[in-house]
């Protein structure tokens, strides 16, 4: 199969290039960028500029022949690099030469900490299929040694293994062919010790993707009672919804799993959780049903709003966009509507009619493709009529078209917001528009 890229002039609304890409270009990279710094790679060595006057910063000769393995810190105060013989290098942006910080696979990468102090790096061990994580420290400090082991096999990539938080790393594989299933799993970054991990489907649309609570105290998971043991990880009988408190190491199994939860994010002060239960075959008589808010502390829940289908939040954790239905039953949907509510259940758009019904196979699938602009006062959504609607978070709704493709729907649609949130990436029905908004 080829796939093509397709580069679009959002001003001038037109394709500019289309390029099928060639990923040995891609492993061989000679430059990686920051926003304001860019390290250059070449058989005479490495060279670092400021941008966008590209002001040279210093140079280096190191023994890499790609900057495939360069990785930028958050703060941009330094760059790592691991060289073809795996030594990882710190490359600070004052000027100063590089130096090494420890050792891992060759050409692997370096991933920085959310804080830029900290590098994990990766090596394989001598049995097959397992590997370990190791950290390195911006101030030169000697590499902990952790001794964990990870699985490395099936999809496995040393760019896998990344920072969670500044004291968790999480490690990723695949666990079936094409990488639909993926396999986490949580580490303590000092220690090594494993604490948790889960499993995802996206073809099957079993499971669902952790969530972090902004406090980075608490993890929230769709698992598995016997998570820890690889046989048992994957069965059905034994799922169960986890809160995992990562400061105390403890993990919390607050209901027993099925197909009826859709998570939908946190409080941003961390306090309540907030998740989608809809109606199930097999469920108890009085079971809670809707968006419903759980206490960390003490796992009771509410009810916030009743006869939900869907609840996206915002990115800052303040506004949920929410698909309430006059009837919800297992896989069917009747008369939905769309609004913008308070994590209090406070409703601030109006209801705009979004579907007479709607069919679907499982809640892990896009049900009502929607997305969040980067500042969190507007969302985007299109509904069964061809209609393009944005909400925003002061209460105004807006058509933004009337005529897009209504076949399909709700399947082949995806928005993109521009960085400035001033345009937007329409994709609906093998056609795609820019939208300027205003």
């Amino acid at each position: 199969m080829q796939i093509n890229i397709y580069q679009i002039d959002a001003l001038a609304g037109k394709v500019v290039a289309i390029a099928t890409p060639d990923y040995s270009t891609f492993f061989a990279a000679l430059t990686q960028k920051s926003e304001n710094y860019e390290i250059e790679c070449s058989d005479q060595g490495q060279k670092m500029y400021h941008l966008p006057d590209r002001q040279l910063v210093s140079e280096a000769s190191l023994l890499a022949s790609s900057c495939y393995s360069v990785e930028w810190a958050k703060n941009e105060a330094a760059a790592s690099l691991v060289s073809d013989e795996g030594d990882v290098y710190v490359w600070r942006t004052d000027g100063t030469a590089p130096f090494v910080v420890g050792s891992a696979m060759p050409s692997s990468g370096a991933a920085w900490s959310p804080n830029s102090s900290q590098l994990v790096v990766t090596s394989l061990t001598t049995e097959g299929g397992s590997g370990t994580f190791n950290i390195a420290y911006l101030d030169g400090k000697p590499m902990q040694i952790t001794g964990a082991t990870i699985e490395a096999g099936n999809g496995w990539d040393p760019t896998n293994v990344l920072w969670l938080t500044n004291t968790i790393v999480q490690n990723m594989r695949q666990c079936g062919d094409g990488g639909a299933c993926l396999s986490y799993s949580y580490y303590d970054a000092n220690t090594g010790k494993y604490l948790i991990g889960y499993i995802v489907d996206a073809h099957l649309g079993e499971g669902q993707f952790a969530l972090l609570s902004p406090n980075e105290q608490w993890l929230a998971l769709d698992t598995y009672l016997n998570e820890d043991v690889w046989e048992q990880r994957y069965s059905y009988e034994n799922r169960v919804m986890v809160l995992y408190d990562l400061k105390n190491h403890k993990k919390h199994v607050w209901a027993n799993g099925d197909d009826s939860y859709a998570f939908s994010g946190w409080a941003s002060d961390s306090r309540e959780f907030y998740f989608v239960r809809y109606p199930f075959e097999g469920q108890k008589p009085g079971t809670l049903l809707g968006l419903i808010a759980l206490d960390p502390f003490t796992l009771k829940t509410k009810v916030v709003i009743p006869n939900v289908l869907l609840a996206s939040e915002s990115p800052d954790h303040n506004s949920i966009f929410v698909i309430p239905a006059a009837t919800i039953r297992t896989w069917q949907a009747i008369q939905l509507q769309a609004a913008v509510y308070t994590p209090a259940g406070k409703r601030i758009t109006p209801l705009q009619d979004v579907a007479n019904h709607l069919d679907f196979e499982n809640l892990g699938s896009v049900l009502i493709p929607s997305e969040w602009s980067h500042k969190s006062n507007q969302v985007v959504f299109a509904d069964s009529s061809g209609n393009l609607w944005l909400f925003n978070s002061e209460g105004k709704s807006t058509r933004l078209a009337s005529s897009l493709p209504t076949e399909e729907w709700p399947e082949e649609t995806a928005f993109k917001w521009s960085p400035d949130d001033r345009r937007l990436f329409v994709y609906r029905a093998h056609r795609a528009w820019v939208v300027t908004i205003n």
